[in-house]
């Protein structure tokens, strides 16, 4: 065997446990990463110390204005608190412009999501199918009143 052979062959033998050990190192890493990182949870009440402040229930209309590619989120929260105050942590990509907003939008919108009743004659089937006509076309066609309007769009109307 040339002497030129052996040198590279225990060079090459050298790499590859040397890359073994640190694809090894790696993976352990990743792992021990993966479960030494506790759950957060994305949205929660953030009361003084010895406190407790629990979301007990919570509305959330989203609209999205593509115009200006502004998502607009208007949340209506209760919460059940011994503290007489707490703040609201809400993870965003950005900083977010903030505004107060009234509630009548989800009046509105509750009377709008309302199944509809229709009364039915007496004695017939109420599993029998229907030949009602359906509207399948969703929210396009509704016009949505001042207090749901994305701001640019309010003008525009």
């Amino acid at each position: 065997m040339p002497r030129g052979t052996e040198s590279t062959s225990t060079t090459l033998a050298c790499s590859l446990q040397v890359l073994r050990g640190v694809v090894l190192a790696a993976f352990v890493s990743l792992i021990a990463a993966f479960f030494a990182v506790p759950p957060v949870r994305g949205c929660c009440p953030a009361p003084r110390s010895g406190q407790s402040a629990i979301n007990a229930d919570q509305s959330v209309i989203i609209l999205w204005d593509a115009a200006t590619k502004t998502e607009h989120f208007i949340r209506k929260a209760s919460f059940k608190s011994d503290a007489d105050d707490f703040g609201f942590l809400v993870p965003t990509p950005t900083r977010p412009e903030l505004a107060e907003s009234g509630n009548d939008a989800f009046p509105f919108l509750t009377g709008l999501t309302n199944p509809k009743r229709i009364p039915r004659a007496a004695g017939r089937d109420p599993c029998e199918r229907s030949t009602l006509p359906l509207r399948l076309d969703g929210a396009r066609n509704i016009d949505l009143p001042p207090i749901l309007r994305p701001a640019s769009s309010s003008a525009a109307r």
